[in-house]
């Protein structure tokens, strides 16, 4: 009989060795962690700007995986995940690239699914103005495009979102009654070249920002008229005449002098995460708008200080198998025993056979993933089922073998229990001897039976992986 076991599994390289290799496709698994002990999770945030403000981990009770794994669409249950009060994951920016973080996630346990929630600001504000120009460094006096720091074009682009309440200059009280008494004796209306040449001089020292883009001499000369002809000192909300006859300079000398003198000391001396950059910037703003009285005019920047937030929402599974949407596999091999279901004949068969068969699947299924989690559809769980039996059956002038010495099985197989197994279920055909004629006639015997699928690449990879490498292979 072993003889006869062998040769018949050598009738099967081709289900076995031809099976498609497994394709790799997550649904909403991003990856497979190892449980128990501390994990590194590498994410990568649209700009270098976005500032992480907090990581949640979140696990989804056992009671659901099973629905949650076969869905399509995870965030149906997104409510269902309960947060972890006790395990707080901590993240750190990378040095080099700055829109790289790297979450620390503590011990996980066994065969949950876990969601990590990063919730993080938008990449346009004020607090991406601050620290980019702890990255950049201070600006440079130019009226050169090109060479303005990344975080001024940034500022640039603030004052056009944040319009009519852009990050523009307005000059203080201090500076447009000290710039009064610089101009008052010279004659506007009667103007030497070295009057002119004075003017702007004294412009450009007074207003330290014009220097960023020369604004033509004759709305110097207008702007100049106005101030000299203001009869008492300028007042509150008075500023204003300053963007009434130019054009609107962006804040970059405020911002840095604000960076300089309430943000510096502690951002070069402390590692500081989003949350921690925002919180200081948000109390150092505070702290600078409580200078001001009421009716005082504060700058723009201190008055934009908003950020949207958003979630980036991710999968890690602790369960230990693989996971993967589909397994191309149609053809199974197996091994196993039926027992004859009695029949009133006189040719029935009696008692029971090893056989070795093969198992048509009707639907792909993934079998590394546990069958306690796999939601199999009836095509899922059933195929088609041939194959032959070990045993002879037969016998003298009653029956004989279908083919050869070996009786053909044609019926059905459901899996059950596990991944590997089923239960086995048709018909023998043999043929039925005339013990008259001695002519053959074909006959169907029921059988019912138990079977294992055949891994041999599986079993003999545990054994000689470098024998199988080659079956790996598409």
């Amino acid at each position: 009989m072993y003889k006869k076991l062998f040769s018949s599994i050598i009738l099967f390289p081709f289900f076995v060795f031809s099976q498609d290799k497994p394709e790799e496709k997550n649904i909403h698994l991003d990856n497979v962690v190892v449980f128990g002990k501390y994990i590194e999770k590498e994410i990568i945030l649209p700009n270098e700007r976005n500032l992480i403000l907090d990581v949640i981990l979140k696990r989804l009770p056992k009671k659901y995986s099973k629905r949650f794994y076969n869905s399509n669409d995870s965030s149906r249950f997104d409510k269902l995940f309960d947060t972890i009060i006790d395990k707080k994951v901590t993240w750190k920016q990378k040095e080099k690239d700055k829109n790289k973080h790297v979450l620390i996630i503590p011990p996980l346990k066994p065969n949950y699914f876990y969601q990590v929630c990063v919730k993080y600001s938008d990449a346009d504000n004020i607090y991406g103005v601050f620290t980019m120009i702890h990255n950049e460094g201070k600006y440079v006096i130019s009226s050169d495009e090109s060479e303005k720091k990344k975080w001024m074009k940034l500022v640039d682009r603030l004052s056009k979102k944040y319009y009519p309440y852009s990050i523009t200059y307005n000059p203080t009280l201090n500076e447009l009654n000290s710039y009064k008494t610089l101009i008052k004796d010279i004659s506007l209306d009667t103007m030497s070249s070295e009057d002119s040449t004075n003017l702007e001089n004294i412009t450009f020292k007074s207003f330290e920002i014009m220097n960023f883009r020369h604004p033509s001499f004759s709305k110097i000369h207008t702007f100049s008229k106005v101030v000299q002809a203001k009869k008492s000192n300028f007042v509150e909300n008075e500023q204003i005449i300053f963007s009434q006859y130019f054009s609107p300079f962006y804040d970059y000398i405020k911002i840095y002098n604000f960076y300089e003198n309430y943000l510096i000391s502690v951002m070069q001396n402390r590692k500081l995460n989003g949350s921690e950059i925002i919180n200081l910037i948000e109390d150092a703003i505070k702290q600078k708008r409580s200078t001001y009285r009421d009716n005082q005019f504060v700058p723009n920047f201190l008055s934009t200080a908003e950020y949207s937030i958003y979630y980036e929402k991710s999968i890690a599974s602790s369960y230990t198998s693989s996971y993967s949407t589909s397994y191309r596999r149609t053809l199974v091999p197996d091994f196993g025993y039926v027992g004859y279901v009695n029949v009133s004949s006189s040719t029935s068969l009696k008692g029971g056979s090893p056989f070795v068969g093969v198992n048509i699947s009707l639907s792909p299924v993934n079998k590394n993933i546990p069958y306690n989690l796999s939601d199999l559809t009836m095509a899922q769980r059933f195929s088609i089922h041939t194959g032959v039996v070990l045993e002879s059956v037969k016998e003298t002038n009653v029956r004989d073998d279908f083919f050869s010495d070996f009786s053909l099985m044609l019926g059905g197989s459901y899996k059950m229990i596990t991944q590997s197994t089923r239960i086995n279920f048709g018909g023998i055909l043999y043929n039925k001897i005339d013990p008259i004629s001695g002519s053959k006639e074909l006959a169907i015997q029921p059988y019912i039976g138990l079977s294992i699928d055949i891994e041999i690449r599986k079993w003999l990879s545990e054994f000689i992986p470098s024998l199988t490498e080659n079956f790996k292979k598409p």
